[in-house]
């Protein structure tokens, strides 16, 4: 739609407020109400404000609000004159918009209403990319290479219970493991929310040993490959009959957690249900003992935990420190390069080109990878077919076979690679990963998630000292 507007821009522009006014009334209007109140905003609009119009209505990463949050929520608070974390834990709930519309209409008053509540997913909090832990003790404790979910239970009155199992962005993942309601349900308590992480152990020619992320994916889409036992490792508790615990400590969380998860340990659920394990560091070399002791079991690291600190709903908390073997790379894919052309491959694409994000907000190249197998390359091309994430412009990549065109991608699809080392261009300026392999898609996470420049460049200075 944005495409056929005739002008760039329209004279008078429309505002902010004019749109999310007239977006008020949608959601009480019948279907064909709401298509003519759309498309007499989106007649008004001219191309750029049709394009981030439609972003907006179906919620797509991209505005650069994460960067801003933030920023938003500090002057908000001082518009308002209220304390600013009220406003920062009211906008992980709902999002800015609402806030400050429900500030600029009831008052701080309105604040009090914004609650946690089961069944209103909410984005979790984040650990920090620095692996230096600050202050002793810490609880540190085993990092599973997994899917993180929410679990939320709701009984109403009658009795009735409803179950969600929420991803990092928000979409409910509970049809997709079998017996995961059951588990929830089984949870002694009416309402609660637990944040954890769904991982899974396969059995191979060693024995047993745990899954990786992709073949716990891979077993959830139901694909062949080595039977995955799932298990959910529960590692925090936010909200517990009828109560927010996100300001309690850490501590306190996990006492309570104890309560609620204990009693389900060992039991045949359809999906095993366990309290995360981790121990008390009272120094640095605790960490680095207990970081070995889980990497040497076959898990992904471990992470570090103020005991005293509270849970920061949609938030990079810095007293959350992960520590992982720096293997991977999660990065974005900003160009599509067209296959050999065969009979076979006629108008598929053969390697991606991949990027890191910069401080600028940007991406930075950092190489062309193919793609892992013909059913990965065909999820990739349906999902940059289904999003419209090709922009038009044609690109050039070289290849042993030649220089080989290709299309330039709008940034939206992370997928996480594995190389063999890092390379720096004759110039001395650009760095590139050597060998790269994509190993999965992770959709799971946004392009704001995805690696930045600067790790790949703390990667080559490792490399470059040993």
């Amino acid at each position: 739609f944005a495409e056929r507007r005739p002008r760039l821009r329209e004279e008078p522009p429309l505002t902010a407020a004019e749109v999310l006014e007239t977006l008020r009334f949608i959601p009480n209007e019948r279907r064909t109400e709401r298509f003519q109140i759309l498309e007499s905003v989106l007649s008004r609009c001219g191309k750029l404000e049709a394009y981030f119009l439609a972003k907006l209505l179906l919620r797509k990463a991209g505005f650069g609000f994460d960067y801003q949050g933030a920023l938003l929520g500090r002057l908000i608070a001082n518009h308002f004159g209220v304390e600013e974390e009220r406003v920062a834990h009211a906008a992980a709930l709902t999002d800015l918009f609402h806030v400050a519309s429900s500030l600029e209409t009831e008052g701080p008053a309105a604040l009090r209403r914004i609650q946690l509540r089961p069944l209103s997913p909410v984005k979790p909090t984040l650990a920090s990319a620095t692996d230096e832990v600050k202050r002793y003790p810490v609880w540190v404790e085993r990092k599973y290479d997994g899917i993180r979910l929410m679990l939320h239970k709701s009984t109403d009155p009658s009795g009735a219970v409803l179950c969600g199992a929420y991803t990092r962005n928000r979409h409910d993942w509970l049809e997709l493991v079998p017996g995961l309601d059951a588990v929830i349900r089984s949870l002694p308590a009416r309402t609660a929310i637990l944040d954890g992480e769904l991982y899974g152990t396969v059995m191979d020619l060693d024995g047993r040993r745990p899954a990786s992320v992709h073949e716990v994916y891979t077993a959830l889409q139901g694909e062949r490959g080595s039977p995955v036992s799932l298990r959910y490792a529960a590692f925090d508790l936010i909200y517990l009959e009828g109560q927010d615990l996100t300001e309690l400590p850490l501590s306190e969380r996990r006492r309570r957690l104890g309560m609620l998860v204990t009693p389900l340990q060992g039991m045949p659920l359809p999906v095993a249900l366990s309290l995360s394990e981790g121990q008390l560091a009272q120094a640095k070399e605790d960490v680095n003992r207990l970081y070995h002791h889980f990497r040497a079991q076959g898990y992904e690291g471990i992470i570090a935990k103020q005991l005293d600190g509270p849970y920061l709903l949609n938030t990079r908390d810095p007293s959350w420190v992960k520590r992982k073997p720096e293997i991977t790379l999660d990065l974005v894919l900003i160009g599509a390069v067209l296959s050999v052309t065969t009979k076979e491959t006629a108008g598929r694409f053969g390697s991606y080109v991949i990027a890191a994000r910069n401080p600028s907000g940007g991406y930075d190249d950092v190489g062309d990878v193919a793609g892992l197998d013909q059913q990965r390359d065909l999820e990739i091309q349906q999902e940059i077919a289904r999003e419209g994430l090709l922009t038009g412009k044609r690109i050039e990549r070289q290849s042993s076979s030649g220089v080989r065109p290709g299309y330039e991608l709008r940034p939206s699809i992370v997928v996480t690679v594995k190389f063999e080392g890092i390379t720096r261009d004759s110039a001395g300026k650009r760095l590139s990963l050597r060998d790269p392999k994509l190993v999965m898609i992770r959709s799971d996470k946004a392009a704001t998630e995805a690696d930045t420049s600067r790790s790949i460049e703390e990667l080559y200075l490792r490399q470059r000292v040993g």
